[in-house]
């Protein structure tokens, strides 16, 4: 590996990687590093890859072939933003230049946007899926309606839902950990807030995480449930109802939708979700084309009754 004088105490991918702070941008971006390596040296990891020859050309031409490949420009643009951090770590240690780094900096973002996959589940449904649970009226039941009802209920990501402690659950509202390690604060629905709180007054476990997993016999254990275990909690739940596939992000996205179908405005929302961008938001609404031809039917119009009238004539007259 090239060096300007310069000791690298750290590989600068994994400089980069510290630097993010949260266990899911760590882990998500490492896998995103990974699979860059791959296609910019074959068979190559980001511990062995040669930094030195991360160059302008290099990224551009990594970006080009995502495009080639039809790749979410989203995505695009998130594997290049994490390319970018890794090559100014780069140039910290001096690996690469400071016109190389400043060359990578200023290549543009992917435009487009995709529409998110999925689905909304309506109201109804997801009533459904909680009233099934809880009538099950076992440990296990009452545990998994309190998950899809917060779920639902807050907006949250698998990842949040997961991470949840006993302590940042206040009744009426809850403290979530977002991405980029941003806190925020969302009110819950009453209708909500009595599902939880079922399941709280039978954890009979001093247990730090707010969802347990429930050994059989209904004992409850003092492990936190992993987002992958919410997931397959999910999937048996949709199997014996016979539902509609749906994710644990779907329940999110219903958030978004359901909440937009109410009336509340797009900046409501985008600080409920824990966006940066209200672009993001907006590819969360999910109401399709009808809810366009509502906007449009409610256009307001100023109607001259008597010129309409004498347009109705005039029709009539041509017939």
């Amino acid at each position: 590996m090239a060096i300007y004088n310069k000791t690298i105490y750290i590989n600068p991918a994994e400089s980069y990687l510290l630097s993010l702070g949260s266990h899911t941008n760590i882990t998500n971006s490492r896998y995103a590093i990974q699979r860059i390596c791959k296609i910019l040296e074959n068979k190559s990891t980001y511990q062995s890859y040669d930094w030195s020859k991360l160059n302008y050309t290099k990224v551009i031409q990594l970006r080009a072939n995502y495009i080639e490949q039809s790749y979410n420009p989203n995505s695009i643009n998130t594997y290049i933003a994490i390319l970018k951090g890794v090559a100014k770590e780069s140039w910290k240690q001096k690996l690469i230049t400071t016109d190389d780094y400043l060359h990578i900096k200023d290549i543009p973002p992917v435009r487009g946007l995709r529409l998110l996959s999925g689905r909304a589940l309506p109201s109804k449904e997801i009533s459904e899926l909680i009233e099934f649970c809880s009538k099950s009226n076992s440990i296990i039941g009452i545990r998994d309606a309190a998950m899809i009802a917060l779920s639902y209920g807050a907006g949250l990501r698998v990842h949040e839902l997961a991470n949840l402690k006993i302590s940042d659950y206040f009744s009426h509202y809850i403290k979530v950990i977002g991405k980029g390690n941003k806190e925020r604060i969302n009110p819950l629905p009453r209708y909500v807030t009595k599902i939880v709180d079922n399941w709280i007054s039978k954890r009979n476990t001093t247990g730090a995480g707010l969802f347990l997993r429930v050994r059989r016999g209904g004992f409850i254990t003092d492990i936190q449930l992993k987002k992958s275990s919410i997931g397959e909690i999910f999937n048996r739940i949709q199997r014996k109802t016979n539902t509609p596939h749906f994710t644990p992000h779907d329940l999110r996205r219903s958030f978004a939708t359901n909440l937009l179908k109410a009336g509340v405005d797009l900046f409501t929302v985008q600080g409920l979700m824990g966006h940066s961008n209200i672009d993001t938001t907006r590819r969360y609404d999910m109401r399709g084309e009808k809810a366009k031809t509502d906007a449009i039917e409610s256009l307001p119009f100023y109607f001259n009754t008597m010129y309409y009238f004498i347009v109705f004539i005039n029709n009539r007259i041509k017939v």
